[in-house]
């Protein structure tokens, strides 16, 4: 595989991961939840991608992410829920290694809020929860309710807007360097940085103020 090809399914791989994780099915709902649409973007620093490269590893990353090469190499994959302090995506990646051609698949991003300025971001793997980066945070933004009348139908919007330094989480890098069969992973290792924007939508019962109050 030509370098250039390679480092981009490098980063491809890496930056799902980045956003990768599992977390149990939420308990059924009385009510309806809200639609909820946003994207996960890693932007991963050209050092580290160039480690990888020079270490063998290539990573395969599963649609629906995303990922541009300019003007930065950054790769993106869709939320498709919001709930409590977890914001789940859609996707799926494959390690590989000159030692691992087979590789590992991690599936079902998921990244949960912590209380301390932090987030984690676990994958599934076998069908268990891998915990595989830590965020931290340098920026969290909420929006409250907010009535947009702009539709037929009036809905009220509220969103988040999460950035953050991306590291691997505690462990994780001797459990990457046993299973690729490489030592270039070390101990809360910066990989890059992560931006999460969620839009959450719910649709007014009356076109009233009144009609749009939400808890």
């Amino acid at each position: 595989m030509k370098l250039g090809k390679k480092i981009v399914s490098v980063v491809a791989g890496v930056a799902l991961v980045a956003g990768a994780g599992a977390m149990a099915a939420a308990p059924a709902q009385a009510k309806p939840l809200p639609k909820t649409t946003g994207k996960t973007t890693i932007d991963f620093k050209p050092e580290v991608v160039v480690e990888m490269v020079k270490a063998g590893i290539s990573i395969e990353a599963t649609a629906p992410a995303t990922f541009v090469t300019s003007p930065k190499v950054m790769l993106g994959f869709p939320v498709t829920g919001a709930e409590g302090n977890g914001i789940t995506h859609s996707g799926a990646v494959t390690f590989k290694s000159t030692a691992n051609p087979v590789g590992v698949t991690g599936s079902n991003p998921v990244i949960t809020l912590n209380d301390d300025k932090t987030s984690t971001v676990t994958v599934s793997v076998g069908g268990n929860p891998v915990p595989l980066l830590t965020i931290k945070h340098e920026k969290v933004k909420y929006s409250q309710w907010k009535i947009d009348k702009s539709h037929s139908k009036w809905i009220v919007k509220r969103t988040l807007d999460l950035r953050g330094a991306v590291h691997l989480a505690p462990g994780i890098d001797g459990v990457l360097n046993g299973a690729l069969g490489v030592t270039i992973f070390t101990p809360d290792m910066g990989l890059g940085a992560a931006n999460t924007k969620v839009t959450e939508v719910k649709t007014c019962k009356s076109n009233t103020v009144k009609g749009c109050k939400v808890s």
